[in-house]
């Protein structure tokens, strides 16, 4: 038999995009190479159904780059943390950090966003390295919120924590409707919490359960008015990502 033909020796351009599949050792470009011999073979639209997929992978693999930059970044600058940990917490580092890690990656390719991105990869690090959290699930929930929440969001949550966390936090963050109504009325005072804007982003922290409408108090809040109280799962989403968020009230 003779040596097999490179795809430059081959005239047909079915048979060498039929020779990509073969030679192709990556389960995307073997779809994309299987589109393009489809669309040798005459069938419409797949040509740009390859392309498609060709961009999409393209961004995946930029996605996890950016990702695992800023999870090398934050490792490096909590390296002397790392450096005094004790052994427990090392071993529990081994084992949770490259579970955690593939999650990140994983949802990293559900968005183009890096802002999303930078505060999975910080999440990677705080919940390991800096403040352990044991239970996976909370991290899983908090990497999935990140896919869901805008900087917008972030920075409207952010300045609910900064004002609600003394106050709430002594109650082990019970939404209790007179600290909130009271709390809501200094948030109120923001540009942003005046805006329309406000009461369906507070409607989207709420259904992911970082906040919680409480009753308006009517000698407090006026008719206009919604207030909200933060939650457990809203205090440690935002301390988890406390170098990624943008409000500029907070210290």
């Amino acid at each position: 038999m003779g040596p097999i033909l490179s795809e430059m020796q081959i005239d047909d351009p079915l048979e060498a995009a039929m020779a990509r599949v073969d030679a192709d050792e990556s389960m995307t470009g073997r779809v994309i190479s299987t589109l393009e011999a489809c669309a040798a073979a005459g069938m419409p639209l797949v040509n740009a159904a390859s392309k498609l997929i060709g961009f999409v992978t393209h961004t995946r693999q930029e996605n996890i780059e950016y990702l695992l930059e800023v999870v090398v970044s934050e490792v490096t600058r909590v390296r002397s943390q790392v450096e005094g940990l004790a052994k427990e917490h090392r071993h529990f580092i081994e084992q949770e950090f490259p579970k955690r890690l593939t999650e990140a990656t994983a949802r990293a390719n559900e968005t183009s966003s890096r802002p999303k991105i930078a505060r999975m990869g910080i999440i990677v690090v705080h919940t390991t390295i800096c403040q352990p959290t044991k239970a996976s699930e909370t991290v899983d929930e908090m990497l999935r919120v990140s896919v869901e929440l805008t900087d917008e969001d972030v920075d409207i949550l952010a300045n609910i924590y900064s004002v609600q966390l003394r106050p709430l936090g002594q109650m082990n963050f019970f939404p209790n409707p007179n600290v909130a109504n009271e709390t809501w009325k200094q948030l109120e005072k923001l540009p942003q919490f005046k805006s329309p804007k406000i009461f369906g982003i507070c409607a989207k922290l709420q259904s992911l359960g970082l906040i919680v409408q409480v009753q308006r108090i009517e000698t407090v809040l006026g008719l206009e008015s919604i207030p909200f109280a933060l939650l457990v799962n809203g205090k440690e989403y935002i301390e988890a990502i406390r170098k990624a968020y943008t409000a500029t009230i907070i210290g």
